[in-house]
């Protein structure tokens, strides 16, 4: 999957919310077996990490 594939638009118009955030794109993350993230406050948003994946978030289907 590359960037160009991801979905940019709200995925249904017609229930189009203002506080709506879309999440398609690079996502950063990490790894973390030994829980080092809890201590270190990872959730803040202050840390770079070192993987990345694409993804792409898909409203649900009948």
């Amino acid at each position: 999957m590359t960037s160009s594939i991801l979905r940019t638009a709200y995925p249904r118009p017609q229930f189009v919310r203002p506080d709506w955030q879309h999440l398609n794109g690079t996502w950063e993350f990490e790894s973390d077996d030994e829980r080092a993230g809890d201590n270190g406050l990872w959730s803040s948003g202050q840390n770079a990490f070192s993987r990345q994946i694409p993804a792409e978030i898909r409203s649900e289907r009948a």
